[in-house]
């Protein structure tokens, strides 16, 4: 049994526009979802960090005779907790982010022309693009506000 050899980039485009329109499009279809399915994770961030944000406001509010823990103790729980949030948050933004790269280069490397070349985002499309990653960097300062305030 033979093994599989990868496909160069030139292989690759020979495939594609010698396939018939049906098998092209079912090709950039599949990196197509993928970049979609990207994009629309990224904005389902949005909603994430607010359910997150009111768990951690039902945690920091809570009598204390439910949970006895001492005051040190209740601040190092809830600065880790502060912290990963944040911090997961900003990891699966950028994981997503790679993903629709990944999409990108792939649909270029079977049609040889760059997805992206013609497109003109408009202010709107720009302010909407960067609100996942502000409202991330906004919980960062909010944690940050939060730690210096327990711990000062």
């Amino acid at each position: 049994m033979e093994e599989e050899k990868e496909l160069t980039k030139e292989q690759r485009k020979e495939i594609f526009y010698k396939s018939s329109p049906e098998i092209r499009l079912a090709i950039i279809k599949s990196y197509l979802d993928m970049a979609t399915s990207a994009i629309e994770a990224k904005m389902g961030m949005l909603p994430l960090v607010s359910t997150l944000s009111i768990a951690m406001l039902i945690v920091a509010t809570l009598n204390p005779d439910v949970i006895p823990i001492s005051t040190f103790g209740a601040k190092i729980l809830i600065s880790i907790l502060l912290f990963t949030i944040p911090f997961s948050l900003t990891i699966f933004y950028f994981d997503k982010e790679k993903e629709v790269k990944k999409a990108s280069e792939y649909m270029g490397e079977w049609t040889g022309k760059n997805p992206q070349r013609n497109l003109k985002p408009t202010l709107w499309d720009k302010i909407i693009a960067y609100t996942p990653i502000s409202i991330v960097g906004l919980y960062w300062v909010i944690v940050i506000f939060l730690w210096w305030i327990m711990w000062k």
